[in-house]
């Protein structure tokens, strides 16, 4: 079958392109109700010097011991401390093209479906970030926050929420795990799947699965890394409900539409661009990191460096146990 720019076309090609390809990518994980918004984060950044760097103050709690009395004895000062989270903007932009020609040869404008497919695109490309961030956050500043196991057993859970979260286990509500770590607990039949009636009245199975209570995304976009002896390491994380702050910021322009009559006999292009901040709750972004870039790549979000715990300047950082990110590697 002949091609031009990329698209088939032949005397069925109207038909054809009724159909569109089924995205393997799930975009589940930004979907698992993870996010909350804050508005008071957005303004920050243009009232702050530089624009894609803000800080957010986080009010810290009384401590200390009171004091005894005895009537000769003064009673001392406390204060109440302040703490502080680096937040970044995080831009990006796309820009999709369409030649008339393919319009003569196909009957197809493909620019509409383009347009139709962005709000995926863009669901795909923060779900890249958010895994990115926690990869980064993971590498340093939650690193104690990571348990290891050499099989899946339904445990573990209880092993993650109660060893890095102690009493405070019930702040972490979903679990995103790779299908790999599904599969050995639905052997086990350890994640139960909600039920519900169909339209006939039957009852049937749905996707939504728990494990040990706690909501369960299996998504493959979770990261897998090479172990020895042909192995792999897979990683679970487990968060809470409300673990990022995530907002839109201000653009100038959106989105647009850019036309070229001449080049390859007309085309137009539709350019994307979106800005958000996305906050690990508990985790503050350096200013160092980006003091020579304002471009934040994914590798520079992965990188270790570039996250620490929320800490007050004075080498009091908050405790793990209140933050709401823990992960479990399994190498299998």
């Amino acid at each position: 079958m002949k091609q031009f720019d990329l698209k088939n076309f032949n005397g069925e090609v109207f038909l054809a392109y009724t159909k569109q390809v089924a995205d393997p990518v799930k975009t589940s994980l930004i979907e698992a109700g993870v996010f909350y918004e804050d508005e008071e984060i957005a303004l920050k950044f243009p009232a702050q010097v530089g624009g894609n760097y803000a800080v957010r103050p986080i009010t810290g709690l009384l401590s200390g011991d009171a004091i005894d009395l005895d009537g000769a004895t003064d009673i001392d000062e406390g204060s109440l401390g302040t703490y502080s989270q680096g937040i970044v903007a995080i831009e990006m932009g796309k820009s999709f093209t369409e030649k008339d020609f393919t319009y003569s040869l196909t009957g197809k404008d493909f620019i509409i479906q383009v347009a139709e497919q962005l709000a995926h695109y863009w669901a795909k490309q923060r779900q890249k970030k958010m895994l990115s961030i926690l990869k980064g956050i993971f590498g340093s500043a939650l690193a104690g926050s990571v348990i290891e196991k050499t099989s899946v057993a339904s445990t573990d859970i209880i092993d993650a929420v109660r060893g890095i979260g102690g009493d405070n286990a019930d702040l972490f509500k979903v679990v995103f795990m790779h299908s790999v770590v599904a599969k050995e607990l639905e052997k086990t039949e350890k994640i139960t799947y909600a039920l519900y009636n169909d339209a006939n009245g039957l009852q049937r199975q749905s996707n939504v699965g728990f494990w040990n209570g706690r909501l369960v995304i299996v998504n493959d976009q979770c990261p897998v890394a090479d172990a020895p002896n042909s192995k792999h390491t897979y990683r679970t994380y487990v968060l809470g409900e409300r673990a990022f702050a995530h907002g839109e910021l201000p653009l100038l322009y959106p989105v647009e539409m850019s036309r070229d009559s001449k080049k390859n006999g007309g085309q137009t292009s539709l350019v994307s661009r979106v800005r958000f901040y996305m906050a690990p709750e508990g985790v503050s972004f350096k200013a160092s990191a980006i003091a020579s870039t304002n471009k934040i790549t994914n590798a520079l979000l992965e990188t270790a460096g570039s996250w620490e715990l929320v800490n007050d300047g004075q080498g009091h950082s908050v405790d793990t146990k209140n933050v709401p990110f823990c992960a479990i590697d399994y190498t299998l």
